[in-house]
């Protein structure tokens, strides 16, 4: 048992350290040597596991299913004795239906082929999603006192609502608008859900939802991500799969799941609920999309998240390497002052918390300021409507812009 779990650490530590120079590659330093080539290959094979069946879809990606006790979470070493949670259970208490005609989750369902009973399907990882995806951190630190990720050179804006901070959540729910902002190779753009807790600089944090990001999918289309990290952004955590540590359950959805029709301008809108919750009876936090749990985080990952939340947070994120442009946010167009027609910008709806007893409740409206990092109205606005009068409740954004070369 102590050489395994001396093994384990071995290879966490290769993969920790191979992270380090795959933040230079990404940067455009392609000149790494033979062996962090050698080094690179090898983790493609760790993560990339033999399938028990491969297929591909419409659109290129290559599905593999593998063996659900064999996924790459566990060759995280704190998931060496984890119990797996094969049929997580999806809470139903407050929660209502969320069968509208405006969820596209009908058609992907249709669509999708699904794993052999026992095998998990994992989009299979490339070289550069890897070296993209593993080091490319989302948020500014108190070290570094810009809209600068760490490590890198990208830089991001964002546009958010959060219940008042410091009290004790257990998961997040909202229906977010389904977009397809137009952005260029070297941008992408959210929407999102943050789920933390602990000090900026330990802070543990997931976050998942939306995304356009060529990058880290190789086109422009609507996306299904994750992305994990349990000390502040700056060893732990990835995006997906990238890394140890998130646990796929579903046969068929899985991170990359791309998400069609999406809204149109002054037309037809689409969304579809996103919730990341904690499990009562296991701890873990449960990823679930258009009401069906892809999978989720062990709660073995986090210090300060294996208890609960502190921060909840609802908007978008829209980031560029250096000398790019900023790109678009929500649907590319500015929101308008008390406009309610969620038809024409970026939109989430029905934000709302998890109680302690696994209860879905709408927070305190009157305590849940607006969060913008640009002070200038031709890059990002962001409208907060809530409306309170039994048995009518309800709470909605308006959020996003074009973004543009003079976004400070």
């Amino acid at each position: 048992m102590e050489g395994c779990k001396s093994n384990l650490m071995r290879e966490m530590m290769l993969i920790v350290l191979c992270f380090c120079f795959m933040s230079n590659y990404a940067a455009g330093e392609s000149d790494i040597s033979k062996k962090e080539d050698v080094e690179i290959s090898r983790l493609l094979k760790i993560l990339n596991k033999p399938p028990v069946k491969t297929f591909t879809t419409k659109y290129g990606d290559i599905i593999d299913c593998i063996d659900i006790f064999k996924q790459p979470a566990f060759d995280h070493p704190l998931l060496k004795d984890h119990k797996i949670e094969v049929k997580p259970t999806f809470p139903r208490e407050g929660m209502g239906s969320f069968t509208t005609p405006d969820n596209p989750w009908s058609e992907i369902e249709r669509r999708k082929e699904r794993c052999p009973l026992g095998a998990v399907p994992i989009r299979r990882t490339t070289k550069q999603e890897l070296i993209f995806g593993s080091k490319y951190h989302w948020e500014k630190t108190k070290q570094r006192n810009s809209n600068t990720y760490p490590h890198t050179p990208m830089y991001h804006h964002f546009a958010s609502i959060q219940p008042v901070e410091g009290k004790s959540y257990y998961g997040g729910h909202v229906i977010m608008g389904v977009h397809n902002p137009l952005v260029t190779p070297e941008q992408f753009s959210t929407s999102q859900m943050w789920i933390q807790n602990g000090p900026e600089e330990q802070i543990n944090s997931i976050e998942a939802g939306l995304a356009v990001y060529p990058k880290l999918f190789g086109d422009n289309i609507t996306r299904i991500f994750g992305y994990w990290t349990a000390d502040g952004y700056k060893s732990t955590g990835c995006f997906n799969i990238f890394c140890p540590g998130f646990v796929q359950v579903h046969p068929s959805i899985t991170f990359g799941e791309l998400l069609e029709p999406v809204s149109v301008y002054k037309g037809k809108k689409y969304s579809i609920p996103v919730e990341v919750y904690k499990a009562r009876a296991s701890g873990n936090w449960l990823l679930s999309v258009g009401e069906q749990v892809i999978g989720y985080w062990p709660k073995e990952l986090f210090t300060h998240l294996a208890h609960n939340a502190s921060i909840i947070r609802y908007g978008g994120i829209a980031g560029a390497l250096s000398g790019s442009p900023s790109p678009p946010m929500g649907n590319g167009h500015f929101p308008e002052y008390r406009d309610y027609d969620l038809a024409k910008a970026g939109f989430m709806r029905e934000m709302k918390v998890f109680n302690e007893a696994g209860e879905i409740v709408y927070f305190d409206f009157t305590k849940a300021p607006r969060k913008l990092d640009t002070k200038k109205d031709n890059c990002y606005k962001l409208y907060y409507y809530s409306y309170i009068s039994k048995p009518y409740t309800w709470n909605i954004i308006t959020y996003g812009g074009p973004g543009g070369s003079s976004c400070p």
